[in-house]
């Protein structure tokens, strides 16, 4: 029997290097025409407008989704937000709550699920402040994963951008406070098996082992490395909406809708 249960973490982690399995580049849009020929479609008032989700992305089971979540049915009464969720590198950057994915555990392919681990964002819920226990307090759904290159770095860096969808009638105010770019702030929830220190490579519980997380350990050659604990044996659940985001890059800040015909 497949086992889901395991230990809850939030916030966006990053890892060590593996295969790009998608990439679309950010691209800044150039005219409103061109913005209502794109499936995913950006407000004007965005700073960088985002190709992330070219791709028809398919909306077919929102309806039977919308039951458990007790959401709209209808794609034209969600806002859409590109959020970029995870933080995926070679060098390994750990987030707030020193705890890291990486690229080989986000590329894996979990034969339960039926997709790589980073797809697993599909079809979960929207929340408010980790608020997660019960699906029907949903304020939405999430619609499209993709792992995309981050340029500019000298290791290989990678975001887990996903395309989550607030319904405007489920909470209005929280949707409103997103459009005005109040809440930018975004933090996910994933389920993980077992942990794995960064230091001894042994596997360790949330607050055991021989080291801290965010203890900077001396090796035996001089220098100096964070300790942190690498999540694996994981999928992730949900996407919230939270003022304090344990990744200070995951802000989503390019906003939009499906168009009712994709």
């Amino acid at each position: 029997m497949y086992d889901l249960s395991g230990h809850f973490v939030t916030g966006s982690v990053v890892g060590n290097e593996g295969r790009i399995a998608e990439g679309h580049k950010l691209t800044r849009l150039q005219s409103q025409g061109t913005r209502k020929n794109m499936p995913f479609e950006v407000n004007a008032g965005a700073e960088q407008n985002s190709s992330n989700f070219l791709k028809p992305v398919d909306v077919s089971w929102l309806p039977a989704a919308s039951q458990t979540y007790k959401i709209s049915d209808d794609i034209s009464d969600y806002v859409l937000v590109d959020i970029p969720a995870v933080t995926v590198c070679k060098a390994g950057m750990p987030n707030k709550n020193y705890q890291a994915f990486t690229t080989d555990e986000v590329l894996t392919y979990d034969p339960m699920m039926g997709m790589q681990i980073y797809k697993t964002f599909v079809g979960k819920g929207c929340h408010f402040e980790h608020n997660n226990k019960d699906p029907e307090k949903a304020k939405g759904v999430i619609f499209g994963s993709v792992l995309i290159p981050i340029p500019g770095y000298k290791y290989p860096m990678y975001k887990i951008s996903i395309l989550a969808g607030w319904d405007r009638t489920k909470d209005p105010e929280l949707v409103k406070a997103i459009v005005n770019h109040e809440r930018t702030g975004y933090s996910m929830g994933s389920i993980v098996k077992a942990f794995v220190c960064s230091i001894t490579g042994a596997v360790v519980a949330p607050d055991t082992g021989r080291y801290r997380r965010g203890e900077e350990v001396k090796l035996s050659n001089g220098k100096r490395k964070l300790c942190y604990h690498l999540c694996t044996g994981s999928y992730f659940f949900e996407i919230s909406s939270v003022a304090q985001p344990a990744d200070v890059t995951a802000h989503g800040f390019n906003l939009g809708f499906l168009s009712p015909n994709r």
